[in-house]
């Protein structure tokens, strides 16, 4: 092994306080956006993809994410097989366009539920999780449509929220960011994989599967 790569929420005291001389810390941070899909819910919008889709979606995503660090572009089989492996938890059902826009989600419910017990009561969350997305310059208003799309969806079925992985430099910041209940910092280090010179002006790309 090389290296590997580690993230730790900036909060996370006693993870801060081990890691404080490891080498190889990232400049930049993650951001874990939390989205209230009973606050965000909206009506239908774009429509579901199909596989003659695949091309389209693959374009879109490397354009959008090309420039952060850590994405590794798609090829059009590649995003067929993620789309094909497991279609009952994420295929093309649960990835929505709108012109110039893609959110794919994948419902993970109780399979991802969050259990919080204070003073002796329990409570839950169960969650969505954006695995892919993009958006093109002019698109924004479809984007949040989409996103919408999904918060009312979720809601419906009982999953009180959305997360989406994105940094300070990323693409479309700025907007996911002001649509968000909660912002959670991380800092990645990646020990035997060098920080490339400037990458503190690219961003993060952070595959929700593998976090």
């Amino acid at each position: 092994v090389d290296g590997d790569v580690g993230v730790r929420a900036v909060d996370n005291a006693g993870m801060q306080h081990g890691f404080r001389n490891q080498r190889d810390k990232w400049p930049d941070v993650l951001h874990r956006l939390r989205f209230s899909t009973a606050r965000l819910a909206g009506p239908a919008f774009g429509r579901g993809a199909t596989p003659d889709d695949a091309a389209m979606i693959a374009g879109q995503l490397n354009s959008f994410h090309g420039n952060e660090e850590m994405f590794f572009p798609y090829a059009e089989a590649r995003l067929a097989a993620r789309l094909s492996r497991a279609p009952d938890l994420y295929g093309w059902d649960q990835v929505w366009l709108a012109d110039g826009a893609v959110l794919g989600v994948w419902p993970a419910g109780r399979a991802m539920r969050v259990v919080t017990e204070r003073s002796g009561v329990q409570t839950h969350s169960d969650p969505g999780l954006v695995l892919d997305y993009a958006v093109e310059p002019g698109a924004e208003a479809a984007f949040e449509g989409l996103l919408r799309a999904w918060c009312g969806w979720l809601s419906a079925r009982g999953m009180d929220r959305l997360t989406l992985f994105t940094s300070p430099h990323g693409p479309a910041s700025d907007l996911l960011r002001s649509l968000a209940d909660e912002v959670e910092p991380y800092n990645m280090w990646s020990p035997g994989v060098r920080v490339p010179p400037g990458a503190e002006r690219r961003g993060l790309y952070v595959d929700p599967i593998y976090f």
